[in-house]
């Protein structure tokens, strides 16, 4: 197996484990009777739900196939955990890496991809880039291709609730820029 692949199954390995822990802290949360309304309205606002990012990805991937394009989708909460992820059939695996880094750049900045280099100031971009060299400590910067990680190509997009609070974000890769953003956007219509 090459290095890449091997640090790809890891990073799949890794994010499988990482679900399975939020969706059994989902469930001990469900069933704690000490939780008041007040606790899960505010869960609510604050992240995305699971199945509003599995529902997220089915719409997206129906609006790739309807263009004919094979994609990775990554959903993340607004605390930059990866939520959901999916590579269609047909995606190739560097796409996978830049769905994930879309989506996590939109939500730490808070705005989408395309508009960071723009808009974020460069301490700000730098921290970033720090901390994010700091959480992918298998990944050299050559399989990075940019320091840090931080994507500034469009098709990453803040996910906000009715009340405009962020609650997480949507990465697409694998498609031309403005179909990438085109298959996010339908993925965060399908929620709304």
């Amino acid at each position: 197996m090459t290095r890449s692949r091997t640090a790809f199954a890891l990073l799949v390995t890794a994010m499988l484990i990482a679900s399975s822990f939020v969706v059994a802290a989902t469930d001990r949360a469900q069933a704690d009777p000490q939780q008041t309304d007040a606790d899960t309205a505010s869960a609510e606002i604050t992240n995305i739900r699971l199945d509003q990012a599995h529902t997220m990805i089915a719409a997206a991937i129906a609006a790739a196939k309807q263009r004919d394009r094979n994609v990775s989708i990554a959903v993340f909460d607004a605390e930059h955990n990866l939520k959901a992820f999916a590579r269609m059939d047909g995606a190739k695996l560097p796409v996978s890496d830049f769905a994930i880094r879309k989506a996590e750049s939109a939500a730490y900045f808070k705005m989408p991809t395309a508009d960071i280099q723009a808009n974020v100031s460069q301490d700000d971009f730098d921290k970033f880039a720090s901390a994010f060299r700091e959480m992918r400590t298998l990944r050299t910067d050559r399989q990075l291709r940019n320091p840090g990680g931080v994507v500034t190509l469009g098709g990453g997009l803040p996910i906000r609730d009715t009340a405009g609070n962020l609650i997480g974000a949507i990465g697409v890769s694998g498609a031309p820029v403005p179909v990438d953003i085109e298959i996010a956007q339908a993925g965060i219509a399908a929620i709304r």
